[in-house]
């Protein structure tokens, strides 16, 4: 079965999130700071009304310790009621991978021993190069996340609530 991805760039190398769980793509923003956050949470986003956790994905998998450009991008995806927003450098397209990309390059990934896959839920050779498809659930599982998103969606019904 084909999948749909939205591909993005994080330190030059090709990730993606399955379309379905893709809310919008936004342009950096100013974000809250966020009391001992984790060092993957850039901060938090107000997104019309509602507080929003922002991950570096680059810091998450090892690969970009700067902080947020004016020129970087925000994909806010959705996992069952867990919104957050993925900082990226850059979200480039809308892409339809088909089962025979997603095999070939699982087997080329295993040949070259790249062995952390721990939010890869996928991987495909595509014109573009090799997409990790990041696997949202599994991140947002990630024991430094853990509760995050619900302690942020708490706050936010507070504020909202006035309390």
């Amino acid at each position: 079965m084909d999948v749909e991805v939205l591909v993005f760039q994080v330190a030059e190398r090709l990730y993606g999130v399955r379309a379905a769980t893709v809310v919008e793509v936004l342009r950096a923003a100013t974000l809250s700071a966020f009391p001992d956050q984790p060092d993957a949470v850039e901060g938090l986003l107000r997104l019309r009304g509602t507080l929003v956790p922002v991950l570096s994905i680059g810091r998450l998998l090892n690969k970009r310790a700067a902080a947020m450009q004016h020129n970087d991008h925000l994909i806010v995806v959705q996992s069952e009621a867990d919104t957050v927003a993925l900082l990226v450098d850059r979200a480039i397209d809308l892409i339809r991978i088909h089962p025979d990309q997603q095999v070939a390059a699982q087997a080329e990934a295993a040949e070259a021993g790249e062995a952390d896959f721990a939010w890869i839920d996928l991987i495909a050779k595509t014109p573009r190069g090799v997409v990790h498809v990041l696997d949202v659930p599994g991140v947002l599982a990630q024991p430094q996340l853990a509760g995050l998103v619900h302690l942020v969606a708490a706050r936010s019904a507070s504020q909202e609530d006035g309390t």
